[in-house]
């Protein structure tokens, strides 16, 4: 429960971060992560995906317990289908040896559209309130290695957090893909992967939140000798966050995120084997939310959601092209009920229409239509303290209620110190 918020000096943040917010209403900005994968494949999402993905989300309770916690971790895992997950992690770890030098550890996963690899970074910071910082991991094979540096304000434990970071992805690719007993090199990078990013985490005032992750990936051209291809891909992310918070009373907010991705496959001599491709690859998801702490024990939330999805191949072939949209219309409401020092209740329902659109042409298929779907999870939270939390979720269809009830069910925890 958000119980208390200290007074904060905010004089070094709210220049940046009111530009920021200028600059995102203006431009919807995003960033991304590449990972040296340049496949373009048919990702998609069922109907009622949109609403699992609200499911697995963990309360606002845990995110700011999270938000101003040294080391920690985060899982949640849920189904999604009968043949996939949904599952999001985020671990980092800190040791500071006096007032001017720690070393962070941070690793991240998050598989919903598709499996994503999992992140790590290894900081090494220099400073006090002002720092600078080199950034990079390791990889068994040297030429995947990564190095950047950044800049911060604050320390990523606390509500007043800025840093500026720059991340030279396979920076040694070219060196240290040489020919061996195992490879035989065919491809190098044109322009390696360059990732840089901005996140932002203050208070404007003694109520106002901002939570902001911005990155950007330029463009990356790939050279690919064996099969005669040149392969590019760019992209971005963002996610924000904006609360206003009155604390053991109420919460509102807003937030959103935007991922996008452009990958293209162009050979040098196009053929019916070997034809140009092209992917538009983006989500986009908008929250409106609030929170109601009825009694000290009870708390009552409801919001709406969007979420818009979006797969787009293009091809000279026509059997090569393929798009695939989904478009979420949802409100929900939950409540929490805590029953003991370790015991906690939730019920929750989703509801709402989503449109589907897709046309494959390899398969011949068309689908355009607009269906409403309804979701209820029930939840037992245990919890630890201060320090940490676990939930175990069932949920169950209520548009398809004739022909199945049970829809799966999910596990969350998080553990801070």
């Amino acid at each position: 429960m958000i119980k208390q918020i200290h007074k904060f000096k905010t004089k070094h943040f709210i220049f940046p971060v009111l530009w920021f917010i200028l600059t995102l209403l203006q431009t919807g900005l995003v960033f991304a992560q590449f990972n040296g994968n340049f496949d373009i494949e048919k990702h998609y999402l069922l109907e009622e995906n949109s609403l699992d993905w609200k499911v697995y989300q963990p309360s606002k309770t845990w995110l700011y317990d999270w938000y101003n916690s040294q080391s920690g971790m985060v899982i949640s895992v849920g189904s999604l289908s009968q043949e996939h997950f949904y599952s999001e992690s985020e671990a980092r770890l800190t040791a500071e040896f006096g007032d001017y030098f720690a070393i962070m550890y941070s690793r991240n996963e998050e598989s919903f559209v598709r499996k994503n690899p999992v992140y790590q970074e290894t900081e090494f910071r220099f400073g006090g309130l002002v720092a600078a910082s080199i950034i990079g991991f390791p990889e068994h094979d040297k030429k995947y290695n990564n190095i950047g540096a950044a800049i911060t304000l604050g320390k990523r434990w606390t509500w007043n957090y800025l840093r500026l970071s720059f991340l030279d992805q396979f920076f040694e690719y070219n060196d240290k893909n040489d020919n061996d007993d195992k490879n035989s090199v065919t491809d190098k990078y044109i322009t390696t992967p360059e990732m840089h990013r901005m996140e932002i985490q203050t208070f404007i005032g003694e109520r106002l939140f901002f939570k902001t992750d911005f990155g950007q990936e330029y463009e990356t051209v790939f050279s690919d000798e064996l099969t005669n291809e040149t392969k590019t891909y760019h992209g971005f992310d963002y996610r924000g966050t904006l609360d206003l918070i009155f604390p053991d009373s109420w919460l509102f907010g807003v937030s959103g995120r935007k991922d996008f991705e452009k990958r293209d496959i162009l050979p040098d001599l196009k053929s019916d084997s070997l034809p140009d491709l092209s992917q538009n690859l983006e989500l986009q998801i908008r929250e409106v939310y609030l929170y109601i702490w009825v009694t000290n024990d009870d708390q009552l939330s409801f919001g709406y959601l969007e979420q818009y999805f979006s797969n787009e191949i293009n091809s000279s072939i026509e059997l090569q092209k393929y798009e695939h949209t989904t478009k979420a219309h949802l409100y929900w409401i939950k409540q929490e009920t805590r029953t003991s020092e370790v015991f906690q209740w939730t019920f929750e329902v989703i509801a709402g229409n989503v449109y589907l659109y897709k046309d494959n042409r390899a398969e011949d298929e068309i689908k355009d239509e607009t269906t409403d779907q309804g979701k209820c999870k029930l939840g037992m939270t245990m919890i630890s303290g201060d320090r940490a939390k676990l939930l175990l979720t069932a949920t169950f269809d209520l548009d398809y209620s004739e022909r199945r009830v049970w829809d799966g069910g999910g596990v969350q925890f998080q553990i801070v110190f």
